[in-house]
């Protein structure tokens, strides 16, 4: 009799940890395994299998089967044992499989797991719906009992409750997902080379993120990304460049120094004084055609000079000095002296690197701050609160020199100087940037251990990157 009560006391106790482990966990996957493990336990079965309902594809699949390894059974609703207490919604006590006409055979051959008794319980949500299955496979001693019947159905009401929970949840993250997916298709619907930035980057951050997980040396030998971790960086990956919806467009796809109606404003003005240059000899009584020739012909040099400095590079001091002798040189045209070359071509046209001026630039680096305004008016889950600061330091650098907060090493979230990283390596292996050529990867590679020899990035990071495999750091159908 003292035996019997300790028994029962020893299962009491043991469905209450399970029951403050369901209601405090959010690992549902991990909790679920331990649920089917300590059911195999409290019922003294080999095996304990939970089944979750498809209502979508109708059909049953092995969210825990134990025994099986990682391989998920799937099964249609309406067949088997399980398939009979979902479809009945009520306990099944099966003393002999093989002698129930509902058993499939063909899951014992799939397993090599020969079944004998079955205890199958339904999982009911709070509305009364039926969520799953819980399966207790061959009672170690005899047949499964009453007590353990009464155990069971505890067992399946507290694992409803987690499954349910972990619906509400993932639903949860589905919608801020699909949200965040939308937000960043608008944004390439707006400005296409953003998009396919924004989705590589977030492709390079989880290959980094994953390499650090399985990094046994420090400094990453105690940092671990869990899938949900990973699930939240890229989040943050996919809108880490969201405040570019509110950089004028003209700047966004700037492809040279100058844009294409300010290089048509320097032909017509060419036009325009070799116009007026004509004009003035005539009114002189004419000038002899051979030196209006080598006018017009030395307006086409420089203009011709002014097309092939359009692109992004640098401009060597000959080129200078021939841009700043035409900002020197003035004509009168319709009685108003204009200069050849007016001064803010001048300084577009001699930067020595990208295609913005300082100006222009600002416009550009204020999408990061724009980051973090739009993405702070949002409200975040707790767990997913941190997102908006790391969308809004992937321009960040270790020595406090990037922006916008001017943050040093230790004050950037590690998913911060991920994103850092993945995004430089991004800009430097794209390959639909029309200002620049592509860098190789290896190319890249190097470009970054410079950058982090200078300060701006992670040297550990950048060291862990460089291991990675061409192929996984190459163009393809995962990165678009």
């Amino acid at each position: 009799m003292h035996v019997r009560l300790h028994i029962e006391n020893q299962r009491l106790y043991t469905l209450l940890e399970l029951s403050t482990l369901l209601s405090s966990t959010r690992n549902v996957n991990q909790l679920f395994k331990l649920l089917a493990i300590q059911t195999s336990s409290l019922l003294n079965a080999e095996r304990t299998s939970i089944f979750v309902y498809d209502a979508a594809r109708n059909e049953l699949w092995s969210k825990v089967a134990e025994g099986t390894g990682r391989k998920t059974i799937r099964i249609p609703s309406n067949r088997g044992i399980a398939g009979h207490v979902l479809r009945t919604g009520e306990m099944l006590n099966v003393r002999d499989a093989y002698q129930h006409p509902a058993f499939l055979k063909e899951v014992d051959r799939q397993t090599g797991f020969v079944t004998r008794t079955i205890l199958g319980c339904p999982m009911r949500s709070h509305s009364g719906e039926c969520t799953g299955v819980i399966e207790a496979l061959n009672k170690r001693a005899g047949v499964f009992t009453t007590q353990d019947e009464k155990m069971l159905m505890s067992i399946a009401a507290l694992a409803a409750v987690s499954l349910e929970n972990s619906f509400l949840i993932e639903g949860q993250m589905d919608l801020f997902e699909s949200f965040i997916e939308s937000s960043v298709h608008a944004l390439g619907d707006r400005d296409q080379m953003t998009y396919g930035h924004t989705i590589r980057v977030a492709y390079f951050a989880d290959k980094l993120a994953r390499a650090i997980s399985d990094c046994r040396h420090t400094p990453f030998d105690k940092i671990t990304f869990s899938e949900e971790d990973l699930r939240k960086l890229r989040f943050a990956a996919l809108l880490h460049d969201i405040g570019k919806i509110t950089v004028p467009e003209a700047i966004l796809n700037k492809r040279d120094k100058l844009f294409d109606h300010e290089v048509e404003q320097i032909r017509q003005r060419f036009d325009h004084i070799k116009l007026a240059e004509k004009i003035r000899a005539l009114e002189n009584g004419g000038a002899d055609a051979h030196g209006y020739r080598r006018f017009c012909q030395r307006l086409d040099q420089d203009f011709e000079l002014i097309l092939r400095l359009l692109p992004p590079g640098p401009v060597s001091d000959a080129d200078r000095q021939v841009l700043d002798g035409m900002c020197r040189t003035i004509y009168r045209i319709n009685g108003r002296d204009v200069p050849q070359l007016t001064e803010r071509e001048y300084r577009h046209l001699v930067l020595a690197r990208g295609n913005l001026t300082e100006d222009e630039f600002e416009l550009m680096k204020a999408h990061v701050k724009k980051t973090w305004d739009i993405l702070a008016k949002i409200y975040w889950p707790k767990d997913l609160k941190q997102i908006p600061v790391w969308a809004s330091s992937h321009h960040e650098r270790m020595d406090g020199t990037g922006y916008p907060l001017g943050l040093k090493a230790a004050e950037i979230p590690i998913e911060g100087q991920i994103l850092a990283v993945a995004d430089i390596f991004d800009a430097l292996t794209a390959t639909d940037r029309p200002y620049k050529k592509r860098n190789s990867i290896s190319e890249a590679k190097n470009i970054l251990q410079g950058m982090a020899t200078a300060g701006h990035v992670n040297p550990d990071m950048v060291e862990l990157m460089g291991t990675l495999q061409d192929r996984d750091l190459s163009p393809g159908a995962e990165r678009v």
